[in-house]
């Protein structure tokens, strides 16, 4: 067909119209770097949490005048090198944190020269609700993870007070390690529930 036929029927505005909704910065005066995560502890309305991927997280108080304070630094522990989709990869806190002060996070890391998907659980300082300890870490799951990519790590807890943990098929392309089908060798592709 060598000449084009003209749409006599489809009308596009010059300026399209506004549909209800807006984009706002919400933190005004902040920045972050790879955030993954955005978390609010149970009953608090006026703190956020901002987790970035390499491993620090952000207490946000005040937020009609937000206000960024490190929470807690567990770089040291968190493997991303080598591959973009390792990191930090969620954070959950305890229904019950203010008596406990628990909180859960999930990340790639290393032992022993091998790679790792870690949920573990660490404490808020009894002195300071903007603090969290990374001495207080609580290992929970490690599983062994040989491939770099797909590794999910979402965190929630359900009304029925258990803790949900999503996890990848491990990676590796066309799933290679049958782990999207099976779930007889280990505990990728999966939600966990947990009772903490």
């Amino acid at each position: 067909m060598a000449n084009r036929v003209a749409n006599t029927t489809l009308a596009v505005p010059q300026i399209p119209a506004v549909l209800g909704y807006q984009v706002v910065n919400a933190l005004p005066g902040l920045s972050f770097s790879r955030p993954v995560a955005v978390v609010t502890q149970p009953g608090e309305t006026n703190r956020l949490f901002v987790v970035e991927h390499a491993g620090l997280i952000y207490v946000i108080t005040n937020l009609a005048i937000p206000t960024k304070t490190l929470f807690l630094d567990v770089r040291s522990r968190v493997k991303t090198s080598g591959y973009e989709e390792e990191g930090l990869q969620g954070m959950a806190f305890h229904p019950d944190w203010r008596n406990n002060r628990y909180l859960y996070l999930f990340y790639n890391t290393v032992v022993a020269s091998a790679s790792y998907d870690r949920l573990a659980r660490f404490e808020i300082s009894s002195g300071d609700p903007n603090v969290g300890l990374p001495a207080s870490e609580l290992p929970l799951v490690s599983q062994l993870d040989e491939e770099p990519n797909h590794n999910a790590g979402d965190l929630h807890f359900g009304s029925d007070g258990y803790l949900y943990v999503s996890t990848g098929d491990e990676g590796g392309s066309g799933d290679s390690g049958n782990n999207s089908r099976f779930i007889n060798k280990d505990f990728f592709s999966a939600i966990l529930r947990i009772d903490v």
